[in-house]
């Protein structure tokens, strides 16, 4: 019913085959790959050289959560000048300085062997040289052990894996074709350098892609309307699939929580400071427990 939907609403210039996902990985055994965050199909992404026909010399990757302000035809025709593929600076992974991601990029360095963690990408938007990726026979093993190395506790999982495989094969392209509207959120803006902050305001105005990466920044999870969850927000209504959308959005408040006043700051503070609980020792670790537990309590008051 939802693929006869689609494509019932396609533009004639647009065609969409659909493809058992599923069926392709148990014979990797990636179908165990399951946790709350993530679902085994997005390690996909690094099987796309053998699923497409070899008439495909490149592709573009495009993750569900983003929203497209340009035509990608010029991301599309982007040269590769021989990279594996193109893709933008995770600015999360490179710039944040909790401490939570300075661990992060120690982890990068000592696991996942990478030169510079500066150099980490975000695999929501790639382009894909296919030709390079068929040639190289040693890709998609590597990619199978890392990713199942991974696997087993690790944030980024499939990105973690592409990016410890790729380091060095990988052209950066601009900020605007991938602007991670995570970045706007206190949890990561408040430990951003000022100099990144700024360019930050300034891709978030000119971004050609939004993309609503990470677990707190998706619109229909959201409260609260900003410019970026309004534009999701603007394109959901003309898809088929809007009442579908609205509901997922609706998220009842518990009871007594409708007196409290209740922000999109309050939120933000709240996963700040349950992270930085976690992420730090002694009474430091104390004193952000106990602000985690006071905003715990505005939140969900039956709680404890």
């Amino acid at each position: 019913d939802s693929q006869e939907r689609l494509q019932q609403n396609l533009p004639g210039n647009v065609s969409v085959r659909f493809f058992n996902a599923a069926y392709y990985l148990k014979k990797y055994n990636f179908t165990t790959f399951w946790s709350k965050r993530l679902h085994f199909l997005t390690y996909l992404k690094g099987f796309i050289h053998e699923i497409l026909s070899p008439d495909y010399q490149k592709a573009l990757f495009l993750d569900g959560d983003l929203i497209t302000r340009q035509d990608i035809a010029e991301l599309y025709n982007t040269p590769l000048d021989g990279y594996v593929l193109a893709a933008v600076q995770d600015y999360v992974n490179a710039y944040d300085q909790a401490p939570f991601w300075q661990a992060k990029r120690i982890y990068c360095v000592e696991q996942g062997h990478m030169k510079d963690p500066a150099h980490y990408f975000n695999s929501g938007v790639m382009l894909l040289n296919l030709k390079v990726l068929r040639e190289d026979k040693t890709f998609v093993q590597q990619y199978i052990t890392q990713s199942q190395f991974t696997h087993s506790g690790r944030t980024n999982h499939d990105q973690d894996s592409l990016n410890f495989i790729l380091e060095g094969k990988v052209k950066l392209i601009s900020p605007l074709y991938n602007f991670q509207c995570a970045l706007t959120m206190p949890i990561h803006a408040d430990f951003l350098p000022a100099h990144i902050l700024q360019e930050v305001e300034q891709n978030r105005r000119a971004a050609h892609i939004l993309h609503f990466d990470g677990d707190k920044c998706k619109p229909w999870k959201l409260f609260f309307l900003n410019v970026q969850t309004d534009t999701w927000w603007k394109y959901a209504r003309l898809s088929p699939f809007y009442e579908q959308l609205l509901g997922l959005r609706y998220h009842p408040l518990p009871a007594g929580a409708a007196t409290q006043k209740i922000t999109w700051k309050t939120r933000a503070r709240y996963y700040k400071y349950k992270m930085l609980s976690a992420v730090l020792w002694g009474k430091r670790r104390m004193h952000y427990q106990e602000k985690t537990k006071k905003y715990l309590a505005v939140l969900h008051p039956k709680q404890k």
